[in-house]
């Protein structure tokens, strides 16, 4: 989907699928801003944080809001999805558009999902 089709984001990478980059427009501590947005479900991220020393902790969803060194506006999200698809993605964008109290940081909620084998 691109802004030529009446979306107001555009994402990169097939869906259905477990990951997704988003890049839109919003609002942060009172200015516009556009966000790039890495939206993981939460069995994927858990792949990609296995360390060896030992077994992961549970996951809960998350979003994390940072500033890379180029002033790019990074956002990571992580959902307790099966799979990510458009209206997932929608939504995804619909919260963080509506949500008052964006911070910078990681902000966690919802009942942990025990990792897997995935």
């Amino acid at each position: 989907m691109s802004a030529e089709d009446g979306a107001d984001y555009q994402f990169e990478w097939v869906l259905p699928g477990e990951q997704a980059r988003v890049r839109f427009a919003g609002d942060f501590e009172g200015r516009a801003v556009l966000w790039h947005m890495t939206l993981y479900t939460l069995a994927c991220y858990g792949r990609g944080s296995v360390t060896a020393s030992g077994p992961p902790a549970p996951l809960r969803s998350f979003m994390e809001i940072r500033q890379d060194e180029t002033g790019t506006f990074r956002l990571e999200v992580g959902l307790n999805t099966p799979i990510l698809d458009e209206p997932a993605i929608r939504k995804t964008i619909v919260m963080i558009r509506n949500y008052r109290r964006l911070s910078w940081g990681r902000r966690e909620w919802g009942e942990p999902m025990a990792p897997g084998p995935g």
